[in-house]
């Protein structure tokens, strides 16, 4: 089915995307990105994202030009962009604990292949986001008692 398709488009400049025909079936044609590329995962699937990929396109080229002093271009021919399927959230409220994990299983277990349309919807298991909210809790209450100690610890030592 098409939503199985990265959200794509030409006025976007989203990653180009050829269709093959073999005996009558229309499929996608895959293609690899070996070069810098823009990933828009959203947990919350919507309508195609080729705006966003269009500002930060506009963005990069202004923060190159005041780093840098100099122009170049982040075009489509230079830098894709895809939406690949991730992992979705079934409600209004997970978008930044998705965001997180996202982050997470990027570092944990990086993506191996950039081959366009991308499909990473079996990146990490469903069940790891019902006790996501559950390890960010005990993380912080880890650290808040790691640095209670640290300041103890610094008290003592200047007493």
């Amino acid at each position: 089915s098409s939503d199985l398709l990265d959200e794509s488009s030409d006025e976007g400049g989203m990653a180009d995307e050829s269709f093959i025909s073999e005996s009558g079936k229309w499929h996608l044609k895959s293609s690899i990105c070996k070069q810098p590329c823009i990933l828009l995962m959203d947990s919350l699937r919507g309508p195609s994202r080729s705006n966003v990929v269009r500002t930060l396109r506009e963005y990069l080229e202004v923060e190159w030009e005041v780093r840098k002093g100099s122009k170049r271009s982040f075009s489509k021919e230079v830098m894709k962009g895809s939406n690949p399927r991730v992992p979705q959230q079934n409600n209004f409220s997970d978008c930044g604990v998705y965001i997180l994990q996202y982050v997470e299983s990027f570092f944990e277990n990086p993506i191996q292949s950039f081959e366009l349309p991308m499909n990473l919807s079996d990146w990490f298991p469903e069940q790891r986001m019902k006790t996501k909210r559950e390890e960010i809790r005990n993380l912080i209450i880890n650290l808040q008692e790691q640095q209670n100690k640290d300041k103890q610890g610094q008290k003592i030592g200047r007493a």
